[in-house]
């Protein structure tokens, strides 16, 4: 056995409604305790009338249902639910708009009832479920503490996981014959979410970026529309760069090779990456597009590679970076480290100084000192190779 008893989610106003509500229906059921030991027959027709069955010629029915419970279990476990969701939703639809959305859950969701079952049906659990249904749509994104008190511990569960569970379990005991009236808990989520929903698609709520249902979908399809557009420019560009002009010149292995480096310098497995783009080198060739990956991938498999000191490797796929993307930048920060490894690593001295004699106007104060640095360290190397054995005098 488990119970909610509190959520992630701060507020910024008193939940006035909600500590009403609770009142209310705590109240009632203890005035209803007192009035069965005192007159059981009275009670009796006191709950016949406020209980809920199909009676078109009585519809407050519909509400005053909700504040009737069949015993202590029934009357604490709602006040617990509606206690942990209710502030959050009142918080956000506002004192006077909570008690009408509670109202209104109550009568949904009993409506769902009498369409299911003739039963005459007590408690206030159509109504919280539809506010734990709004929940789930205004903050997907929140936890809920759990008490369970079977191991006596505290467990902080995404509310999303929470919710979901209360209602396949609902449905998944429609129907068992037993006292709990699960089509007034379906008929009151589906109430929460449409309502919930529904305000935030007509913007008559104010979204919360990045917090409520619709705006993660909005993020997330903005999400995938600009990766899609990504991968677009990529082939675009790769086609450009291909001998042939084709979009077809990535082939499929090698395509899900760039992926998985992708994939491998987001985990930040870059020895992984690194072998993996070694892989997609040796198999494709330099002159290919298939090694050109998107301008930040492209970056960071270059200097995974220095850092690793794979520097043949790395000097290519700098190389690459700074041919595509020649007017980016850090394509000069790009040229001159290129012109450092070709200096101190691979020891290729012709293609250093040539490196650096193009660069030359565009260098800062900073890279032009580093520069010669480099040219100094040229010179000796220049000299000692032309005085060895075989060299020129």
């Amino acid at each position: 056995m488990f119970f909610p008893v509190g959520t992630s989610r701060p507020h910024r106003r008193h939940p006035a409604i909600t500590t009403a509500l609770i009142a209310a229906i705590v109240g009632t059921f203890l005035f209803a305790r007192f009035q069965a030991r005192l007159d059981p027959e009275t009670y009796s027709q006191l709950l016949d009338r406020v209980s809920l069955s199909w009676k078109p010629t009585q519809p407050w029915r519909f509400v005053t249902y909700a504040f009737a419970h069949a015993d202590w279990w029934h009357v604490i476990s709602n006040a617990v639910f509606l206690w942990v969701f209710g502030p959050s939703v009142e918080d956000r639809f506002g004192h006077s708009g909570f008690l009408a959305f509670f109202l209104a859950g109550s009568a949904l969701s009993g409506l769902g009832h009498v369409a299911l079952s003739p039963a005459p049906v007590i408690g206030a659990s159509g109504a919280i479920s539809a506010v734990t249904g709004a929940y789930l749509v205004l903050f997907p994104r929140t936890t809920v503490r759990v008490l369970f008190l079977i191991f006596f511990s505290f467990w902080d569960i995404p509310a999303t996981w929470f919710i979901i569970a209360a209602v396949v379990l609902d449905f998944l005991r429609m129907g068992d014959g037993g006292q709990v009236a699960h089509g007034a808990h379906l008929a009151g989520y589906l109430t929460g979410f449409l309502v919930a929903g529904g305000l935030l698609a007509t913007r008559l709520l104010p979204r919360e970026p990045m917090y409520d249902l619709i705006s993660i979908w909005q993020h997330r399809k903005r999400r995938q529309e600009l990766r899609a557009a990504v991968t677009q420019g990529e082939k675009v560009r790769a086609a450009r760069l291909a001998p042939g002009g084709s979009e077809s010149a990535i082939p499929p292995k090698a395509a899900e090779r760039r992926a998985r480096v992708s994939s491998l310098l987001a985990a930040n497995d870059r020895a992984a990456a690194a072998d993996e783009y070694e892989l997609l080198l040796s198999e494709n060739g330099v002159a290919t597009p298939a090694c050109l990956l998107s301008r930040r991938t492209q970056f960071e498999i270059a200097s995974t590679l220095y850092q690793l000191a794979r520097y043949p490797r790395a000097m290519i796929a700098f190389e690459l970076f700074a041919r595509a993307f020649a007017n980016d930048p850090q394509t000069i920060s790009v040229r001159l480290l290129m012109a450092a490894i070709a200096t101190r690593h691979v020891k290729d001295h012709p293609r250093a100084r040539t490196i650096l004699d193009d660069i030359a106007p565009e260098l800062s104060p900073d890279q032009q000192r580093f520069a010669a640095d480099l040219r100094a360290e040229l010179d000796p190397a220049d000299r000692r190779s032309s005085e060895s054995p075989g060299g020129h005098p």
